[in-house]
C-alpha cells in the first residue's frame, strides 16, 4: 500500500541520497593562509616605516630645542633645557633704552662645558626701534644706520665669555623669564673679571720682556756668558730654581718682577730670602732664551724667546 503523502511532507523513501563531494580542506585554506600572511607583511612594514619617521621627527625637534647648534630663538624654556646639560644653543631678549629710538638685543650663547661649568658668551647689539610710537625706519637716518653698524662690529669683537655652574645659570636664566636682572649682572661680574684678566696678562706681556732684556744685558757685559743657573730644563725664577735676583738686581734691573698673582704683585729687591715669580726661564741647544709666563689668564699664551 502506497504511503499518503501530507501537504509540505517531504517524501524521505523517495528522495535519493547524492553522495557528497569529498572536501579538501587543506587546498582551500592555502589561498587565504597567503592573503593572511601577505596582509600581515605590509601591516608590519607599514608599522616599521611609522615607528622610522616617528623616531625621526622625535630626533628633529629635539635637535631644535637642544640639539647641536640649537637656535632657540627667543625661546627662554629651550634656552633652560640646553643648560641643564651646557648644551650648544643660542638665544636673544630685547632690551628697549630708555628716552631713545633704539633697543639693545643681548644674544646669549652656551658653547659647551668646561670643568663641570657651562662656557655662555655673549653679544650686545644695537637695533633701530621701528614701532611706530617711536619712530618710523625711514626716518632713521643712513648716518645714524652706519653708526649703529660699526658699534655692533666693537661689540661683537668685544664680546664676554663666561663659566657658570649648570644649577647657577638655569636658575638665572629662569630669573630672566620673569623680569630678573640676575644672568645679566652675572656676565656684568664676568667683565669685570674678564677685564682685570686683560690687564693682568698685559703686566705679564710686559713683565717677561723686561726679564729677558735683562738676562741679555747680562750677557752683553759677560761676552755672551748665559747665567749658570739657566738650564735647558725649564725652571721657574725662584731662589730654589733659576736663582737670577743677586745676579740681575740692582745691577741690571732695581726689583725682579713677579706674576700680577704671585706676591701680591710686587716685584723682588730683596735677594736674600726665600722668593718666588711665577715667571719660568730656559734655554734651548742653540742657547736661545725663552721667557714664559704659566699663569696668563682667558687662555692665552705669553712668552718670548731670543
Amino acid at each position: 500500500m502506497e504511503s499518503e503523502i501530507q501537504d509540505g511532507a517531504i517524501p524521505t523513501q523517495s528522495i535519493q541520497q547524492q553522495p557528497s563531494k569529498p572536501t579538501s580542506t587543506s587546498a582551500s585554506s592555502k589561498p587565504k593562509l597567503k592573503i593572511i600572511i601577505a596582509i600581515s607583511v605590509i601591516v608590519i612594514f607599514l608599522i616599521g616605516i611609522g615607528g622610522y619617521v616617528i623616531a625621526k621627527n622625535s630626533q628633529s625637534i629635539s635637535q631644535n630645542t637642544l640639539g647641536k647648534d640649537s637656535n632657540c630663538g627667543t625661546d627662554l624654556d629651550c634656552f633652560i633645557k640646553a643648560a641643564q646639560n651646557c648644551s650648544t644653543a643660542t638665544v636673544s631678549k630685547t632690551y628697549p633704552i630708555s628716552q631713545e629710538n633704539l633697543n639693545q638685543k643681548m644674544t646669549y650663547e652656551i658653547k659647551g662645558q668646561a670643568s663641570e661649568k657651562c662656557i655662555l658668551a655673549t653679544i650686545t647689539e644695537l637695533e633701530v626701534d621701528i614701532d611706530s610710537s617711536k619712530a618710523k625706519e625711514s626716518e632713521i637716518t643712513e648716518e645714524t644706520k652706519e653708526e649703529i653698524k660699526q658699534i655692533n662690529e666693537k661689540q661683537r669683537q668685544a664680546g664676554i665669555t663666561c663659566e657658570l655652574d649648570k644649577n647657577e645659570l638655569v636658575l638665572a636664566i629662569q630669573d630672566l623669564k620673569v623680569g630678573k636682572n640676575t644672568l645679566n649682572e652675572k656676565i656684568s661680574a664676568c667683565n669685570s673679571s674678564h677685564i682685570y684678566s686683560q690687564a693682568d696678562n698685559t703686566g705679564r706681556e710686559s713683565d717677561v720682556m723686561a726679564i729677558l732684556n735683562t738676562v741679555k744685558q747680562y750677557m752683553a757685559d759677560n761676552d755672551g756668558e748665559i747665567p749658570s743657573v739657566i738650564a735647558i730644563s725649564e725652571q721657574e725664577i725662584s731662589r730654589t730654581q733659576a736663582d737670577l735676583c743677586s745676579i740681575l738686581v740692582p745691577t741690571y734691573i732695581m726689583a725682579l718682577p713677579v706674576d700680577p698673582k704671585v706676591n701680591d704683585g710686587e716685584a723682588i729687591t730683596d735677594c736674600s730670602s726665600s722668593y718666588s715669580t711665577g715667571y719660568t726661564i730656559f734655554k734651548d741647544a742653540s742657547n736661545k732664551i725663552t721667557v714664559k709666563a704659566p699663569n696668563a689668564e682667558l687662555g692665552k699664551k705669553i712668552e718670548v724667546t731670543r
